[in-house]
């Protein structure tokens, strides 16, 4: 199917993407430069499928260059390698550490947008600790980093499971702060971890609900 282009006069084809109704109805030029060039009823009728080519009015430039005053140009093409060299140093001089320190400072704890009162479990925060990375290393040297239920996947998806549960031991030694649980040796003795891979860690967790 094609059809001739009502500005140029070229013979152009319908795409596949194209719907009949559509191809028929609305489709009269082979390009957007032609749809530009579309006047009186058509030009209405094209206007809201593309502007390539219709220039803007001169008021609406005036308004584009009034909100560009005080902007700092952009590392475009426009700019020469001298001109885009100054604006790399103008802006790496603007983030000092201090500056960079400061930005971080300001949104962090209570001053971000996240924030939920402080809600991170006691749980959460151990295992983010130096000390439990410690524990899970030392564990998984001892069990040669194999699973110690099926004894498959050796260097894999491996997790440290401690044999007493942890909100037993929580429980057990009334642990209520981080500082309580580093002294706690329950938490941290090698003898009550194990090495389990992921799906092993999920069924022993399922046996005990």
């Amino acid at each position: 199917m094609n059809k001739n282009c009502l500005h140029c006069g070229k013979v152009f084809n319908k795409t596949k993407t194209k719907s009949l109704k559509v191809w028929k109805d609305t489709v009269k030029y082979c390009s957007r430069e032609c749809v530009g060039h579309a006047t009186g009823k058509d030009r209405i009728i094209t206007l809201n499928k593309s502007r390539t080519g219709i220039p803007l009015p001169e008021s609406q430039r005036a308004k584009m260059r009034l909100k560009r005053v005080g902007r700092k140009p952009m590392l475009g093409k426009k700019h020469s390698e001298e001109v885009r060299q100054k604006i790399k140093e103008a802006t790496l001089k603007a983030q000092t550490p201090a500056v960079r320190l400061a930005k971080s400072l300001s949104h962090r704890g209570e001053k971000n947008y996240n924030w939920k009162g402080g809600r991170t479990g006691l749980k959460h925060q151990m295992r983010s600790g130096f000390k439990y990375r410690q524990w899970r290393s030392d564990v998984f040297t001892r069990d040669n980093f194999t699973c110690t239920w099926c004894g498959d996947d050796r260097g894999g998806n491996l997790e440290a499971d401690h044999i007493e549960e942890l909100h037993k031991i929580f429980d057990t030694y009334n642990i209520k702060s981080l500082e309580e649980a580093d002294i706690c040796e329950a938490l941290w003795n090698i003898n009550n971890g194990r090495t389990l891979c992921k799906d092993c860690h999920i069924n022993r967790h399922k046996l005990t609900l």
